[in-house]
């Protein structure tokens, strides 16, 4: 199966080119017969092959290529694909082409659910700005609400322009006036089941877990003064209630990464926090934008 795979392959010749001279391959020429031979599993067996398809490749490159073989494992080919612990360069290549078309069906899928869930009649150019004023100046809650809705991809597409010179909350000030504006957007967003679950289940399941986990956390400064916020006899420097303080305690719980990439520069919970929650200072009093309208807003 192996030589046949690899045969039909134009990239074949140069493997076994590359061996008969050598007895060895080069770690690139490795990589691309793995890279081959998994794209030819995947194919005849699907995206998770089972592990005795992934066992009978290992055993094909360890009988084809016998100068390859680890003289130090049991079945020669351990190094290919080790069935009990699943590992081996044929594993490795599965995981990264598995996680790799995961993200992308997920990508997909998130896209094509947001498109589903946007209302229609979206307005744009000069009925776009004509909307905007009737937002800006009307006084009928329902008109702002139904203007909003029909402002909503003019409204995506500014948040998530890099260059926009204005931010939304210049462009539609009415999210500071008028209740609900954030709850339509967020379920537009995300749809009505999801934009009710977190909020709803925050107070009574959520906060409790994290405050109880929040113990594991090591003592800091910053942490320290979160925790005072649920003590009601002390009184806590953000201006804001134990549920803030919970969400800004999950931050250090489950802290941002990288995500793998070598030029994201990994940020602490500290600098996050900052994107989480804006806080304004009005007077003598702090106060933070609605949760939802920050996740529209991210």
């Amino acid at each position: 199966k192996v030589y046949t795979v690899l045969r039909s392959n134009p990239k074949g010749e140069e493997i076994f080119s590359e061996y008969n001279k050598t007895k060895t391959m080069s770690d690139a020429t490795r990589r691309q017969m793995i890279n081959i031979l998994v794209a030819d599993m995947i194919e005849s067996h699907g995206r998770i092959p089972p592990i005795s398809v992934r066992t009978n490749y290992a055993l094909g490159i360890a009988t084809l290529f016998p100068y390859l073989q680890d003289p130090y494992s049991k079945n020669d080919c351990e190094h290919y694909y080790d069935p009990e612990a699943n590992t081996g360069y044929l594993a490795w290549r599965l995981k990264t082409v598995q996680r790799k078309t995961y993200d992308g069906v997920r990508m997909c899928q998130r896209s094509t659910r947001r498109e589903s869930l946007l209302v229609g009649g979206q307005l744009f150019g000069g009925e776009g700005r004509e909307a905007l004023s009737v937002i800006r100046h009307s006084t009928d809650k329902s008109v702002v609400k139904e203007k909003m809705r029909a402002t909503f991809e003019y409204r995506q597409k500014l948040v998530h322009d890099p260059d926009a010179a204005s931010s939304v909350l210049d462009v539609f000030p009415r999210f500071l006036d008028t209740p609900g504006l954030i709850d339509q957007d967020f379920s537009m967003m995300l749809g009505d089941d999801v934009s009710e679950r977190f909020l709803t289940q925050w107070p009574s399941y959520f906060k409790e877990k994290v405050m109880a986990e929040s113990k594991s956390l090591p003592s800091s400064p910053c942490v320290e003064e979160l925790r005072a916020s649920f003590d009601p006899e002390l009184t806590d420097d953000y201006g804001g209630d134990s549920d803030v303080a919970a969400l800004l305690l999950l931050l250090h719980l489950l802290p941002p990464t990288s995500r793998g990439h070598k030029k994201t520069v990994k940020i602490s919970s500290t600098q996050a926090a900052t994107h989480l929650l804006r806080f304004v200072k009005v007077c003598t009093i702090r106060t933070f934008c609605n949760l939802q309208f920050l996740v529209c807003m991210l």
